[in-house]
């Protein structure tokens, strides 16, 4: 997954409160491709486990052992894939709160329209970016 300066903040890519930008699109397929090799460590795993309860010969122990090393591995980046995500949306809540308070403070204060309209997307892009982030979490 890719965590980089993003120029001019575009998009769903935002500057985070640590000074980095997080790349929903990076996250996403980081994600979905964490799980899928994860599964198929799963059942790597469990397929030399298999064989090595019918017959310990089958599978040397080496190779079961690395079989256990690539299963954690593969879960461990699925945990910590989710907690940034977690993390994120977290993050993103708060912006969106704060975004929310500063909207509804300038319409009490009249604001001129342009810039009730530059408050109005703010929220909207921390709405997206939170729709995004939990989708990555199904």
């Amino acid at each position: 997954m890719r965590l980089a300066a993003v120029p001019g903040g575009a998009g769903p890519e935002r500057r985070g409160a640590e000074g980095t930008r997080l790349d929903l699109v990076s996250l996403a397929t980081s994600s979905a491709d964490a799980a899928g090799d994860s599964e198929i460590a799963q059942l790597e795993y469990e397929g030399r486990k298999k064989l090595t309860l019918a017959d310990p010969r089958a599978v040397p122990a080496r190779e079961l052992a690395i079989a256990e090393i690539r299963l954690k591995t593969a879960r461990r980046k699925v945990d910590l894939l989710r907690s940034i995500a977690e993390s994120a949306i977290m993050a993103t809540e708060a912006e969106m709160d704060a975004a929310q308070t500063r909207l509804g403070q300038a319409m009490k204060k009249r604001r001129d329209a342009s810039t009730l309209e530059a408050m109005k997307s703010e929220v909207i892009r921390a709405e997206s970016k939170l729709r995004i982030l939990k989708s990555i979490l199904e």
